[in-house]
């Protein structure tokens, strides 16, 4: 295990911007439940939690020149950025199918079998494409295959942001608070925010373009940054 000697863009991305991100993001999870803990509140805060995690483990393996286990810590982080978002999926599910927000019938057996598809989907997108290299011909950098970003962003469209957009129009219409409606709408925009910042991360690590690698090191990160505090700032004030 020695230091990595990365490139420039990638060192100030994630020994900076990310470790920005990561305190943001657990600080958020912390907030929400030091407020309250009950389901909404945990689904809230587990996706957060998620992103924030997965972050910290990205910077980890910046450390290291060992595989498997930079390969596996890629993936892990992959897995829960592609994960964090369906416990939102979930909190809006909750939201719309129980009147006056509030959790009236709590069914596990639901939630176990979303979050259980969702976790086999992802698995098979990560291990069983064979889109990622990273090794010592890669400079210990993620190499994505172009196909393996069509699987991603098929994925990601499909099974993340069309359900959300479902579930969040209907909510909007069932909202008949008009301050409401306008916290609605800022969730509904950070979350969309935090996709196109995962499209984006999927298309940095694809295409091999300094230019936007170099664009996009920052501009990224902020818009992942700004999205988190609109979805915490859209919803948290009305649990």
């Amino acid at each position: 295990m020695t230091l990595i000697e990365a490139d420039w863009t990638r060192t100030f991305v994630i020994l900076s911007t990310e470790l920005f991100v990561v305190i943001l993001f657990l600080f958020l999870s912390y907030k929400i439940l030091k407020r309250r803990t009950d389901r909404l509140t945990l689904f809230f805060s587990s996706f957060f939690l998620s992103i924030g995690i997965g972050f910290i483990i990205n910077i980890i393996y910046l450390l290291l020149r060992v595989n498997p286990i930079v390969y596996l810590l890629h993936t892990t982080t992959l897995f829960l950025l592609l994960f964090g978002p369906v416990f939102l999926i979930l909190f809006t599910i909750d939201l719309v199918k129980e009147d006056k927000y509030m959790i009236k019938k709590y069914s596990l057996l639901k939630d176990s079998l979303i979050i259980t598809s969702y976790v086999f989907i992802i698995f098979i997108i990560i291990f069983f494409s064979n889109g990622i290299t990273i090794n010592e011909e890669t400079n210990w950098r993620p190499v994505w295959s172009w196909n393996f970003l069509i699987l991603l962003y098929f994925y990601l469209t499909l099974f993340i942001l069309l359900p959300f957009a479902y579930f969040s129009i209907r909510m909007y219409f069932k909202i008949e608070d008009i301050k409401l409606r306008r916290r609605w709408l800022l969730f509904f925009i950070g979350f969309f925010g935090m996709g196109f910042s995962i499209y984006g991360l999927i298309l940095y690590n694809t295409w091999n373009n300094l230019t936007f690698k170099i664009i996009w090191s920052v501009l990224g990160l902020t818009i992942c940054s700004i999205s988190g505090v609109l979805i915490y700032y859209g919803i948290i004030h009305n649990l």
